[in-house]
Order: C-alpha cells, then structure tokens, then sequence
C-alpha cells in the first residue's frame, strides 16, 4: 500500500508543480480548483498511507525543478515561488483536515 501511496504523491505533486509554475493557482474554481483537488489527494495519501503529519510536498518542488529544468525551465526559474504556495495549501488542508477528523472522532465517541 505505501508503495502505490508514494506513486501517487509523487505523481501528484509533479502535476501541481508543473501547473503552478505554468501560472495557475489552486482555487476554487475551473482550474484552480482541479489543481487544489489533485494537491488535497496527494495530501490524504501522505496523511493516510505514508502517516506523515506535517507538510511534506513542498519539499519535493527542488528534486523535480532538477530533474525536468531542462523541459521546463519554468519551474527551475520559479521553484521557490512554486513550493511556498504548495506549502501554504499544505498546511491549509492538513489543518482542515485535522479538525475534521477530530470532530468526526467526537461525533462517534458521543453517540457511540
């Protein structure tokens, strides 16, 4: 199972990174909001399979900026900008996501 989660997550992150660089951003709509569903998935797949807690995607923007600079240089030129935002969605969903699963815990607890 971990091995498939980590095809995913690193799948996912190299879309996201290569969409971001090429100038869309997560959103809530069109686009964006296929952007910020792609990063959510790869979020719940490190979250559930891998059991990493913190944000971690963005760690991974470096790695691909220097495999794929020469392809698309875009993403070596804006690599930074490219992983604070992934950053910044991690750590917006992982908070959601977080208080969410406490909340649903709460719930089952309570009405046992």
């Amino acid at each position: 199972k971990s091995d498939i989660a980590m095809r995913v997550v690193v799948d996912h992150i190299r879309a996201v990174a290569f969409a971001v660089a090429d100038g869309q951003l997560p959103g809530n709509t069109g686009a964006g909001y296929v952007i910020r569903r792609i990063l959510r998935r790869a979020v719940r797949y490190y979250y559930s399979f891998l059991d990493l807690r913190e944000p971690f995607l963005y760690r991974i923007v470096p790695q691909l900026a220097e495999a794929f600079g020469e392809v698309f240089p875009e993403l070596k030129a804006q690599q930074e900008s490219v992983a604070n935002i992934i950053q910044g969605e991690e750590r917006a969903f992982l908070h959601t996501l977080e208080n969410g699963l406490k909340r649903f815990e709460t719930l089952t607890v309570k009405n046992g």
